[in-house]
């Protein structure tokens, strides 16, 4: 290729100021320094743990149990993000002569900045979300015993209608997101466990076929205090719970989301040394309230108030407690609940143990729980 002096003159000079400078350009992208400090929670001085140091949108890690981190960042001034959920995310500006860095992390209030799913993306924070996404935390979630999820989101979803079937222990429940929108299906929302979707079918002891005490099979089966498979989860091994109630759901699971969407994501192990937590409750059910008894001082008041058929029944100083007879049980109700977590770097864990024995106040009643939750993340290869 023939090119005039001036073309050649100048790709020369170009040349001459590009090659040398092109070495040290590479290494320079490829150097990093070292990076470390703590992080805390603003107010209390708490170490913030599992807060993810991100850096032109990669992870370099996390905090570890005491709140301490170490990374390695490239050379130069950068701008590196600190991030939880629960927290509002901190971006700060580190200069290149910088290799320690404490930060404090601020408690998201009002939870904007927290990701949450909305059936039009999978993922958006929470002040750019354009519908309504109701998330419940672990911690309100345990804040009081429940015997299964669907009792502890009662009361902390707006909008939703969470009713129990039927008063005794471990009875199913019955949940309402967006009211009732086909005649021949299911009315309850559909239920997602860390991406799986699971089955809600209810489950009928069958107390009323042993016992023979209802001939009506229709009217027996919905008294049969029959209790949900979602019931099966043991609330203590989640982490969250976020609660879909749009129709746009169903751009991400189809018709079946019609009913709303309960996503439910379940604890993981941290980086750390083991860490186990028991926790066993006691306590003793009663019955709250009751209508009370009318006694009658005399035959006279009696047949005036129920008619002249009671008039052989009464009896100066008879008096009988129905209720008490019904409802007197006062059983000891426990719960022993286990978990270990930890890891490292490639390797994550977590195990989850319950066991829990509910009496009823009626004789013959009660509620028995056995659960197992284990959870493995392994890193194969990069």
């Amino acid at each position: 290729m023939h090119l005039p002096w001036l073309a050649r003159a100048a790709l020369i000079v170009l040349l001459a100021h590009v090659v040398p400078f092109a070495p040290t350009y590479a290494q320079d992208a490829r150097a990093t320094r070292p990076l470390s400090g703590r992080v805390t929670e603003e107010g209390s001085g708490a170490p913030a743990t599992q807060v993810q140091i991100v850096l032109g949108g990669v992870a370099l890690g996390s905090t570890r149990d005491d709140g301490t981190y170490s990374v390695r960042i490239p050379n130069g001034a950068v701008t590196v993000t600190f991030r939880r959920i629960g927290f509002v995310r901190s971006d700060l500006a580190v200069a290149a002569n910088v290799s320690t860095l404490d930060v404090v992390l601020r408690r998201d209030l009002l939870r904007l900045s927290e990701m949450v799913v909305t059936g039009q993306a999978t993922g958006i924070e929470r002040r750019n979300a354009a519908t309504a996404i109701a998330s419940v935390s672990a911690a309100e979630l345990n804040r009081v015993p429940a015997p299964s999820v669907e009792t502890m989101l009662a009361g902390r979803v707006p909008g939703a209608e969470i009713s129990s079937n039927s008063g005794a222990p471990g009875g199913g429940n019955q949940v309402r997101l967006r009211g009732i929108s086909t005649v021949i299906g299911a009315a309850t929302p559909l239920y997602v466990v860390d991406g799986v979707i699971i089955s809600d079918a209810t489950i009928a002891p069958g107390v009323f076929a042993v016992t023979g005490s209802s001939a009506n099979p229709v009217v027996g089966g919905r008294q049969d205090n029959a209790s949900n498979r979602v019931a099966d989860l043991d609330p203590n091994s989640i982490e969250r719970i976020e609660v879909l109630k749009g129709a746009t759901a169903a751009s991400i699971y189809g018709s079946r989301a019609n009913n709303g969407v309960v996503l439910i994501t379940t604890k993981r192990g941290n980086l750390g040394k083991p860490a186990y937590t028991f926790t066993q409750r006691f306590g003793r059910p009663e019955v709250a309230r009751t209508i009370g008894l009318r006694r009658f001082n005399s035959q006279a008041d009696a047949i005036a108030t129920f008619g002249p058929a009671v008039g052989a029944l009464w009896k100066e100083g008879a008096f009988f407690d129905h209720e008490r007879e019904v409802y007197g049980e006062t059983p000891t109700s426990w719960e022993s609940i286990m978990s270990v977590s930890g890891g490292s770097n490639d390797t994550r864990y977590f195990a989850s143990g319950l066991l829990k024995d509910d009496g009823g106040i009626i004789a013959n009643t009660g509620y028995r729980k056995q659960s197992l939750t284990v959870g493995l993340d392994q890193n194969i290869s990069s």
